[in-house]
């Protein structure tokens, strides 16, 4: 879990972008049965609010060193449910982690590719 927060404290303002723009994407498209399955099953854990704080930290910690001002909350709905799927991955599917992983993971590989294309 910490090197995921510390992934997340280090997000670039356009990788956060690019996280809100994959969220979008996600959210426009319907949802599957793994990601709503996933959501339910994590959100019935007792130590689930607890880890979302740590990560809704990480996260805003990171909005402000970027210097971030776009679309937040979107972002900050993937980052939450990318860092839940990983601190209970045990009580999940791998389908449901694929599922809740997807944004965050889309938006990374999205920047990756943008940087190694400018080099």
């Amino acid at each position: 879990m910490d090197a995921f927060l510390k992934r997340v404290e280090s997000l670039t303002s356009e990788e956060i972008a690019l996280i809100a723009s994959a969220q979008a994407a996600a959210q426009r498209t319907a949802r599957g049965q793994a990601y709503r399955q996933g959501r339910q099953n994590v959100a019935r854990l007792d130590e689930g609010g607890a880890v979302a704080a740590r990560i809704e930290e990480s996260f805003l910690n990171a909005v402000r060193e970027s210097g971030f001002t776009g679309e937040k909350v979107r972002a900050q709905s993937a980052v939450r449910w990318a860092g839940l799927a990983a601190a209970f991955r045990a009580e999940l599917s791998a389908d449901e982690c694929e599922a809740l992983e997807s944004a965050w993971l889309s938006g990374l590989e999205q920047a990756a590719s943008e940087l190694a294309a400018a080099v």
